[in-house]
């Protein structure tokens, strides 16, 4: 996806203010640089509006990068998986918009590793991958210990928790668990 050519005014309002070195944004107090009439940060704001699939990328690129996770994806291959799955026009924090997902979470960012999926489904999973601290005082995740996602789509369909799998488990005390569920 190329920049989307939109006209300046039609982004933000203009104004002339009385001290020469304002931003020209209404509202903006922010000083601008000599040969420009836009600060920094309404010049950033203005730059992701008109380029949507470059500000997701490098938003997704340096969360990964914040949180010490690989990212091999390159703007071209994110932009076929991003238009393939609408994830543009419905990326979003509200329970049925699109998110980026690692299908494994312990691999990185790679074409063979993303999905895009709804916000809800996302939180699922990230609850699926919580980890639990055994009598032992070791930390496991759920899956290791044969807790699964259910196979069908509704949960009360699948009976996915095998209680004969919990009741193995020595849970340790209630007084010295440092569980945090």
């Amino acid at each position: 996806m190329a920049e989307i050519d939109i006209p300046l005014e039609d982004i933000v309002t203009l104004v002339e203010h009385d001290k020469g070195r304002l931003c020209a944004v209404k509202h903006c107090r922010n000083p601008h640089l000599k040969h420009r009439k836009l600060c920094s940060k309404c010049k950033q704001r203005v730059w992701r509006v008109r380029n949507p699939g470059r500000n997701s990328y490098h938003q997704v690129k340096s969360r990964a990068s914040r949180k010490n996770i690989s990212f091999s994806l390159t703007y071209d291959e994110f932009m076929a998986i991003a238009e393939a799955s609408g994830y543009l026009d419905a990326k979003g924090r509200g329970a049925e918009q699109l998110h980026i997902d690692r299908i494994n979470a312990r691999l990185g960012y790679s074409v063979e590793n993303v999905r895009v999926i709804t916000a809800s489904e996302n939180s699922r999973k990230g609850c699926y991958e919580k980890k639990i601290q055994l009598g032992d005082g070791r930390w496991v995740m759920l899956h290791e210990i044969g807790i699964g996602l259910p196979s069908s789509e509704s949960p009360e369909e699948d009976d996915w928790i095998d209680q004969s799998t919990l009741s193995d488990i020595d849970w340790g005390s209630d007084t010295d668990s440092n569980c945090p569920f």
